[in-house]
């Protein structure tokens, strides 16, 4: 039976179930303090163990280190109930993009097994209101330093938002990134961005090789004259959804490509 001169770091770890490196780290932030033995080792008490098995099961509950020291003090039962709400909605915001990006693996999956297919055929596609946020204007990165803040919110979001090219007309070109309107106002991300209008917009899938002319290959691409024939019209302003991954067979930059009818 273990006597009452205090629990060693290691000790602590099997108790609790917390990696002795975690401890020094929360201990770091300032929870738990163990007391110091004469040879300078960590004492931990039974009172520590209680405490730190409450600050463990906060951590699970998703809050912050700093979060859950302020929890372990006393609180008035709203108090608590109100920081569970708020972590609830933080739960809700991460379930949401966990389910975008298992959307998106998906689509992901379906085009690269479909890859010939997806590259020879477009698709007609109602979407909603977008929003572009300008980064770059051609090889100008100016717009980036002075948006990096806001850009660093928007990567926080991928793939809920993309990474784009606006191809206003001929060789120039605006580098940037793209997501619904309702996904940037929920998110505080519409500010200073370029709005993208409602409507059927043509959709196909692009690919192209080192030594290939992206533009010259869009620009001669049957999908295009034949919507031109069919419609009369196709916006002269196009997006370019940047996927990256490239195909052996099919060149190394595929993207998206989405144009207004």
């Amino acid at each position: 039976m273990k006597n009452k001169t205090g629990y060693k770091i290691h000790e602590m770890s099997k108790i609790s179930g917390v990696p002795a490196p975690n401890l020094r780290f929360y201990e770091m932030k300032g929870y738990p303090k163990p007391q110091r033995g004469e040879n300078g080792y960590r004492q931990y008490c039974l009172e520590d163990v209680y405490r730190l098995n409450t600050f463990n099961m906060l951590i699970a509950q998703g809050f912050s280190v700093a979060e859950a020291m302020k929890r372990l003090e006393y609180h008035e039962a709203a108090d608590y109930c109100a920081a569970l709400a708020k972590n609830n909605q933080k739960i809700e915001e991460e379930i949401w993009l966990l389910k975008k990006k298992r959307e998106w693996n998906r689509k992901m999956q379906y085009v690269y097994s479909h890859i010939e297919e997806e590259l020879s055929i477009s698709r007609r596609l109602m979407l909603p209101e977008l929003v572009f946020l300008k980064c770059s204007e051609n090889r100008n990165l100016q717009e980036s330093y002075r948006q990096s803040e806001k850009i660093a919110k928007w990567v926080k979001l991928l793939p809920a938002c993309f990474y784009a090219e606006r191809r206003i007309r001929e060789n120039t070109y605006e580098l940037g990134m793209l997501t619904e309107r309702s996904v940037a106002e929920v998110h505080g991300l519409i500010d200073e961005t370029i709005s993208v209008p409602a409507g059927e917009y043509l959709c196909m899938l692009t690919g192209a090789s080192t030594g290939d002319s992206r533009e010259e290959k869009l620009r001669i691409d049957p999908r295009l004259d034949k919507c031109r024939e069919t419609d009369g019209h196709v916006s002269q302003i196009m997006y370019r959804i940047y996927l990256m991954v490239g195909e052996k067979d099919y060149g190394e930059f595929l993207n998206y490509i989405i144009v207004r009818l």
